[in-house]
């Protein structure tokens, strides 16, 4: 059984620590707190631990509104009494010793108007006084500890520069990201990036620290960044508030950076992009993975597949793609059939193929309820389904027969996050075609198709859809795609396609919102050139012409 000590009562990283390690593994680990708080911790018999959590820190202040005497408090804590509590870990013969520190001791968005970008070759380099105390406790732990190994003590020393955490009841500034979705009416959809790490990742990530017993530096992320608009758009669906997005302000936004004083830096601070080098985070200057604080789990050998169809009013094609799941040669399937609340046939319809697939071992669920539109019910498909692979097939589309045999063969064969495939798509008058599945640099969404598009599950739930347009579908592929999932393509026909949708209606004004939504809300959203314009409007103008 390891032995911990958290020095640091109450702090929400040692509290989320604890009650994880004790909710998880509540016979491998026996665990203490204490606090740096007045001496009597200076009393107190450490020896015999394994590791020793320094938590204790002072931050999450307006650091440009504080006098001289405070600044010093910053030092004190984040510096001289971790100094302090080093010693008395070496000198009790603790085996680890663990130090918070943060990636401010690079630098901050705040004071520069360009992204920031922090790879092997980034020096140190604080902009302010918190981060430069964060960089003088570093400097000085460490030469404590390589003073303390020409001595018998064999204490090892672990950084921990940290990138934001977030999480439920997180601080600093997470917290003002929590307010801002519970307050504001509307945000921008400005794109930035940062690194970022959740608490129950960076708790994992502290305990393959502990077990390794190993010493070393360490940038721990997420695998993926995010941008601050998605996640407070997220904040504010979870809270079950309507928020409005606002990309109009979006040029606001970067003139602000240029703004002096106050106003700019926090203009910076919240939009600014701060980022590790993930590369630097998987080998870090240690010999630890970072990626999510464990390895991604392969899939299974016989996954669960959740098929999800949105409907409304739809008695005229459902039965077709009912009976496209139902004809499946790949039985471990959950069927989801989200209801608009239609006021047609359909619920009934959908209600008559229970019997014949709850035969086959398909699991299935029907849920009619009004909602905000076809991707807030595929969101709600997506929160209700239990499968390690997700698809979601239109009401007038349908799969060919072996498609969730091949989905399945194809993310087991390759660890893939998504895939996707060839689609036979059938015109007005009966003809058909096949559009190829590609991948290539300059992606454009005639290489892609959303009927054979099937995700891992974990990526849909982390990063549902924006509800922004109607091609909020192709946006998800293109934001897995900026998040360096990965997608494989397989040339082989595994589902059939009705042109004729929203988005092929040949009328000016629904053009124009098709060529917006693409631009602003799949591709600028996500980072890409404002060359793709051009794509959308071509886009449009191929299907006007050739129909």
């Amino acid at each position: 059984m390891k032995k911990i000590l958290i020095l640091g009562a109450n702090s929400y990283i040692g509290t989320s620590f604890e009650n994880y390690m004790q909710q998880k593994y509540p016979d491998d680990y026996e665990i203490h707190t204490t606090s740096l708080h007045g001496d009597a911790w200076r009393q107190e018999d450490w020896s015999g631990y394994d590791s020793i959590l320094n938590v204790t820190g002072k931050a999450h202040a307006d650091i440009t509104q504080l006098s001289e005497a405070q600044k010093q408090e910053y030092y004190a804590v984040n510096c001289d009494l971790a100094v302090e509590a080093a010693k008395k870990a070496i000198e009790d013969g603790a085996m680890q010793y663990i130090y918070f520190s943060s990636i401010i001791v690079y630098g901050d968005s705040s004071n520069s108007r360009k992204p920031v970008r922090i790879t092997a070759q980034t020096p140190p380099h604080p902009s302010n006084f918190y981060g430069d105390s964060k960089w003088q406790a570093e400097q000085k732990l460490q030469e404590l500890f390589r003073a303390a190994e020409k001595t018998t003590r064999h204490t090892r020393l672990v950084l921990l520069r940290l990138p934001m955490i977030y999480g439920p009841g997180c601080k600093g500034n997470y917290k003002i990201l929590v307010k801002m979705s519970q307050k504001l009416p509307l945000f921008p959809t400005y794109h930035n990036e940062r690194s970022v790490l959740h608490i129950d990742h960076l708790t994992e990530y502290l305990r393959n620290l502990v077990n390794s017993g190993t010493g070393g530096l360490y940038l721990p992320q997420d695998d993926t960044c995010r941008s601050t608009p998605d996640m407070v758009f997220e904040l504010a669906e979870a809270a079950g508030r309507r928020m409005y997005h606002a990309a109009w302000m979006n040029p606001f936004v970067r003139l602000a950076f240029y703004l002096p004083g106050k106003p700019g830096r926090l203009a910076r601070k919240a939009f600014g992009t701060l980022v590790i080098d993930h590369e630097l985070s998987k080998s870090s200057q240690g010999s630890q993975s970072s990626q999510n604080g464990h390895k991604q789990k392969r899939i299974s050998a016989d996954p669960t597949v959740s098929i999800i169809t949105v409907t409304y009013n739809s008695e005229k094609t459902l039965r077709h793609t009912i009976e496209s799941v139902l004809a499946q040669t790949y039985a471990k399937i959950e069927y989801w059939i989200i209801d608009g609340a239609s006021s047609d046939h359909t619920v009934e319809i959908a209600e008559s193929y229970r019997a014949e697939l709850e035969a086959k071992g398909i699991r299935y669920h029907i849920l009619s309820e009004p909602d905000n539109g076809i991707y807030d019910a595929m969101n709600k498909g997506i929160r209700h389904a239990t499968g390690e692979i997700i698809g979601i097939i239109n009401s007038d589309d349908w799969y060919e027969l072996d498609a969730v045999q091949t989905v399945v063969e194809t993310f087991q064969n390759t660890g893939c996050d998504l895939m996707y495939a060839n689609i036979r798509m059938y015109k007005a008058d009966g003809s058909s075609f096949v559009k190829k599945a590609r991948t290539r640099k300059f992606q454009t969404s005639r290489d892609w198709n959303h009927p054979t598009t099937f995700v891992r599950a974990e990526c849909y739930k982390k990063y549902p859809f924006r509800k922004l347009g109607i091609h909020d579908d192709y946006g998800f592929f293109l934001q897995m795609r900026k998040q360096g999932k990965k997608i494989v393509t397989v040339d082989r026909v595994l589902a059939d396609f009705h042109m004729g949708g929203a988005s092929n209606h040949k009328d000016l004004k629904a053009a124009k919102k098709r060529i917006r939504d693409r631009y602003l809300y799949c591709y600028r959203i996500n980072g890409y050139s404002r060359w793709y314009l051009i794509e959308c409007v071509a886009i449009e103008a191929a299907k006007f012409l050739l129909g």
